[in-house]
């Protein structure tokens, strides 16, 4: 008895600590401000519907593993609208990633990283994504999604860690706001082309980086992922060269038919891969200085 007591009391703590895990979104907004008051009821969604709510979009935070999002709207004097969405990522390196897809420069205005444009707001903080976006673009909205911005940003109490693979790119060339992060194989592509297949076995266990270097009419792509272990990077490795190579040429050294030069290795449990580099030495070098970042963060 004493023994099924102390589960009891167990299980009931349990859960109690798990519920305490899951924010209340609602506590991150205000009710009203600036003379903008909330409208209707806050609308929510998950994996389960967000297709319903984002038509065409749900792919990009299904991909990142998100717990919710809540929808709300403001108006004021019944007529200019905003729409303010936060996004519960789960965790920092999610929301971090999803925020990757939307940056087009680099601002710390808000959170830990924002996009601004005249009329919206975007920014992540902690486990958060957030949207505050003005729907009329009126001179008073542009004024209140600050406000809103601000106010969110200062209810988010704590600040997220960013993926660790991030110190492993070098800084030489970089084009800072080129970064993509991600753990999921539909994101591979996005700075150059490289299989419809799985064949680097990208899953949410892997860490993902996609940055661009150089100028823009020289520029070349650097792909950098984690893996567990070393033979999971060696595997991924192995695939991925039978896919760019020949039987004759797999040194992790190609050129290819548009005349730029590919440069690949797996180091420890990275690999490395070097796309659209002008020369052969171009590849190497930076492929190089990217093994030296692995070595300095391992040090």
């Amino acid at each position: 008895m004493f023994c099924f007591c102390l589960i009891q009391i167990f299980l009931i703590l349990s859960g109690q600590q798990m519920d305490a895990k899951e924010p209340d979104l609602t506590q991150l907004l205000p009710l009203s401000i600036a003379g903008w008051e909330r409208t209707d009821e806050d609308k929510y969604f998950d994996e389960e519907n967000l297709f319903n709510y984002i038509n065409g979009g749900a792919e990009l935070y299904i991909s990142y593993g998100f717990n919710n999002v809540i929808s709300r709207r403001y108006s004021k004097n019944g007529n200019s609208q905003i729409a303010v969405e936060i996004f519960d990522m789960k965790n920092s390196r999610n929301a971090y990633g999803v925020f990757t897809h939307v940056r087009e420069e680099m601002d710390t205005s808000y959170g830990q990283g924002s996009q601004l444009y005249e009329d919206a707001i975007l920014f992540w903080k902690s486990r958060y994504y957030v949207s505050v976006v003005s729907l009329d673009g009126s001179e008073d909205a542009q004024l209140a999604i600050k406000k809103i911005a601000e106010y969110i940003d200062n209810s988010i109490s704590e600040t997220g860690e960013l993926p660790g693979v991030l110190k492993v790119i070098p800084e030489n060339g970089l084009v800072d706001e080129s970064v993509l992060y991600f753990h999921h194989p539909a994101w591979v592509n996005s700075l150059y082309y490289i299989s419809d297949e799985n064949i680097l076995n990208i899953n949410n266990q892997t860490n993902c980086i996609l940055a661009s270097y150089g100028e823009k009419k020289d520029r070349l792509y650097l792909m950098v992922i984690e893996y567990p272990g070393i033979e999971d990077a060696k595997q991924a490795v192995h695939q991925f060269s039978r896919a760019f190579s020949d039987e004759q040429n797999r040194n992790g050294i190609s050129l290819m038919e548009d005349d730029t030069w590919i440069a690949y290795i797996n180091y420890n449990e990275y690999f490395i891969g070097v796309f659209h580099a002008a020369s052969e030495v171009l590849a190497k070098d930076l492929l190089k200085e990217t093994q030296n970042s692995i070595d300095s963060r391992e040090l």
